[in-house]
C-alpha cells in the first residue's frame, strides 16, 4: 500500500510539473535574451559614440548642450559630468568635448561575464590587477571597455560595474 501511494505521489508530481516545465524555461529564455539584446544595443549604440542611458549625447557631444538639455549633474568638475539618474559620466577635454563615456546602465550591470563572452566574442585587450578586470572590444570607429571586479561577490565572480566608450586610438599601419 505504501509504495502505491508513493507512486501514485510521483506521477501525479511528474504531471502537476510537466505543464510548469516550459514557464520556467520560457522565464529563463527571455532573460537570455534580454541580456543578450542589451549587450548587441550596446555595441550599435557604441559605433555611434553612445551609451544605451545617454540619450542624444556622446562622443564629440558639448558639455554646454548636455547641460542645457540635462541640467547640472549630481558631480561635476572640469572633466567630468556625472549624472546618476541617468546613470551615466561625461568625460571631458580641455574645450569641453566629450572624449569618453561611461555608464552603469541597470539593464547592463546583471549581465554575466559568460553572457558577454558568448555574444560579443574574443575581446581585442584585456587586462587585470587588484581584483579589477577590463576587457575591450571594437565598435566601429570606438572602443568598448566592460570593467568587472571580483569583489563584490563572494566567491570571487566577476560583476560588471560599467561599460566605457571611447575613440579608438589610430592604428599604427
Amino acid at each position: 500500500m505504501k509504495r502505491k501511494l508513493v507512486a501514485l505521489f510521483a506521477v501525479v508530481a511528474v504531471f502537476a510539473w510537466v505543464p510548469l516545465s516550459p514557464l520556467f524555461n520560457s522565464t529563463a529564455h527571455a532573460e537570455s535574451t534580454a541580456k543578450t539584446d542589451v549587450l548587441k544595443q550596446t555595441m550599435e549604440l557604441a559605433k555611434q559614440g553612445k551609451a544605451v542611458n545617454s540619450g542624444s549625447f556622446g562622443l564629440q557631444s558639448k558639455k554646454s548642450s548636455i547641460l542645457k538639455k540635462w541640467g547640472k549633474p549630481e558631480y561635476q568638475d572640469q572633466f567630468t559630468l556625472n549624472y546618476d539618474k541617468h546613470q551615466v559620466s561625461f568625460y571631458l577635454d580641455n574645450q569641453g568635448i566629450v572624449k569618453s563615456l561611461e555608464t552603469t546602465d541597470a539593464k547592463l550591470v546583471p549581465v554575466s561575464h559568460d553572457q558577454v563572452a558568448k555574444t560579443l566574442g574574443k575581446p581585442f585587450e584585456s587586462d587585470a590587477g587588484a581584483g579589477q578586470y577590463y576587457e575591450s572590444y571594437h565598435a566601429g570607429k570606438n572602443d568598448v571597455t566592460f570593467h568587472w571586479t571580483s569583489m563584490k561577490k563572494p566567491n570571487g565572480e566577476l560583476s560588471l560595474t560599467s561599460v566605457k566608450i571611447e575613440k579608438a586610438p589610430k592604428h599604427k599601419k
